[in-house]
């Protein structure tokens, strides 16, 4: 970050123009704040996936406050409904034979499972 016609001080780089000086702070700025993501190549896998079928399903490219999991039956982007997650995840449970209680309360999710059955009920 430097001013005009003078050396960045921390890369020791001549900033000569308004748009190298802005390219020099938008870095400075997310190093400094840390705007990197780092994801293991699974993660990163789904996420492209889920870009995909998402272009695939609307005909564009996800928006910044669109759903990353979204109701493939909506003719909207939407996200998905809480109690159908909840209950694929139960069903997967109990295929896998594993306590949904326990996966529910590993994942944080104790109570929305408490809620989920009070519902169902």
């Amino acid at each position: 970050m430097c001013p005009k016609n003078a050396a960045d001080t921390t890369t020791g780089q001549q900033c000569t123009t308004k748009s190298a000086m802005v390219k020099q702070k938008r870095k400075a700025r997310s190093e400094a704040v840390g705007h990197g993501v780092t994801m293991s190549p699974r993660l990163r896998e789904v996420l492209l996936k889920q870009r995909a079928a998402f272009v695939q399903k609307f005909g564009r490219e996800p928006g910044l406050t669109e759903p990353v999991f979204f109701d493939p039956s909506a003719d909207d982007p939407q996200p998905l409904d809480a109690d159908e997650v909840t209950a694929g995840l139960l069903d997967a449970c109990e295929r896998a034979g594993l306590d949904p209680d326990q996966v529910f309360s590993h994942l944080g999710w104790g109570q929305d499972l408490d809620a989920y059955r009070k519902k169902i009920q």
